[in-house]
């Protein structure tokens, strides 16, 4: 068990991480597992009736997630609930709910050793329903697409809710089994709130000893300079442009990306947005973001496809720019408050604290530190984001162009 004490907060979370080394197959069933678990249990029979224990249980909250922290997946369990010690009530303890927690993954609805044909057809429904939302939606669909052949048979490939043919295979059975194997990888049970470990006498003592893990995806499926061209039958031209940065940083430098990015096109103060939105009205929109385990840049656009020449020439342009140092230093000052109002924010925010503490464990085996990352970020210069931008190589191009007309 591992507990992060606070004072700060009036609820308890119990978090329970189950993890596995991503293999493209089991992403899919993995994504599928937080959809349907999440459903009924064998002792909740209906959705109706959990979520009634659930608000009885002083308004718990449930969250089943699949995550990656670089090349390890995990499957996460996240239970939510107010202090029992706020109350006065001797039936609400912190062992009621751990072991409401533990049903809720050891005990899933199950018959004949497969998950209810309920949740299942549940699942099938609502998996379907969130992919079409997907292929309705160009801006998501360019960035899956993209994402899907640059990272082609790599884990960075499948995004939620998982590959498509991989889903049409998977049945109730199938899943419960690979449930099953899955509850008996490692796994890791967090605590956080105004507790003490005494408090928890109750659950079994193990010591957590998965090693530590490498943070980034390091495989590519494009290694030079590419272009693709997919039809749609959207109404809008979408461009997304990768490159790729290859860099792995687990220090300052990565708030030197993040402060590039935004520098770029990630804010709307951006050279991207101001240059292409705002003065020559090329595009409908334009950002950029950094993808952190992947360490990738990621320009995505919407645009009439006549302009795709001129608005890669332009990106193109201005990355040209910032490798030459046409930025001044409130550009960068600006893009620090942002990055550091947003970690003074996390003091706020339970959850990401969470998330923060257990993903410097899993890496470096350090706890998180706001002051120590604030540092950091107050360290950047201009030679750190020239450095960046002068460092990216295998720009890939892709277009997902709407019928009718081809481009220039």
């Amino acid at each position: 068990m591992l507990l992060l004490n606070t004072q700060k907060y009036n609820r308890i979370t119990y978090r329970y991480y189950i993890f596995e080394d991503t293999e493209l197959k089991s992403s899919t069933y993995n994504y599928a597992l937080a959809y349907i678990l999440g459903y009924s249990t064998d002792k909740y029979k209906t959705s109706e009736i959990f979520n009634q224990a659930l608000i009885a249980l002083y308004d718990a909250s449930l969250k089943i997630t699949f995550n990656r922290v670089g090349e390890l997946s995990y499957l996460l369990f996240e239970f939510s609930f107010l202090n029992p010690k706020l109350l006065n009530d001797k039936e609400y303890t912190l062992k009621v709910m751990y072991d409401e927690f533990m049903d809720i993954i050891f005990k899933p609805k199950v018959k004949e050793d497969a998950f209810s044909m309920e949740n299942f057809k549940r699942y099938k429904n609502e998996v379907k329903n969130d992919l079409l939302m997907v292929l309705e939606n160009p801006a998501k669909l360019s960035i899956r697409r993209a994402y899907m052949q640059f990272f082609k048979d790599t884990n960075a490939s499948i995004l939620a809710p998982g590959d498509e043919k991989i889903i049409k295979k998977i049945t109730s059975k199938n899943l419960y089994s690979h449930y099953k194997e899955m509850l008996k990888k490692e796994s890791l049970f967090v605590v956080c709130g105004d507790v003490l470990e005494s408090d928890f006498d109750f659950v079994p003592k193990y010591e957590y000893t998965f090693s530590k893990i490498d943070h980034f995806i390091k495989e590519r499926f494009i290694k030079e300079e590419t272009k693709v061209i997919e039809k749609s039958n959207t109404k809008q031209t979408r461009l997304v442009i990768i490159y790729d940065y290859e860099e792995f940083h687990k220090d300052r430098m990565l708030y030197a990306c993040q402060i590039f990015n935004g520098i770029f096109g990630g804010e709307v103060s951006s050279k991207l947005f101001k240059r292409i939105r705002e003065e020559l009205s090329l595009c409908y929109s334009i950002h950029s973001f950094y993808d952190t385990q992947a360490s990738v840049f990621s320009v995505m656009c919407g645009i009439d496809k006549s302009n795709i020449n001129k608005v890669i020439l332009e990106i193109d342009n201005e990355l040209s720019n910032i490798i030459n140092g046409d930025f001044s230093d409130l550009d960068i000052d600006n893009n620090k408050l942002i990055i550091k109002n947003q970690l003074l924010k996390l003091e706020d925010q339970m959850n990401s604290i969470i998330s923060h503490e257990i993903t410097y464990l899993l890496i470096d085996d350090e706890r998180f530190d706001i002051e120590k990352e604030i540092e950091l970020v107050d360290s950047i210069n201009k030679e750190d984001i020239i450095k960046i931008a002068s460092t990216l190589h295998n720009k890939f191009t892709y277009i997902l162009e709407n019928d009718g007309e081809a481009h220039e």
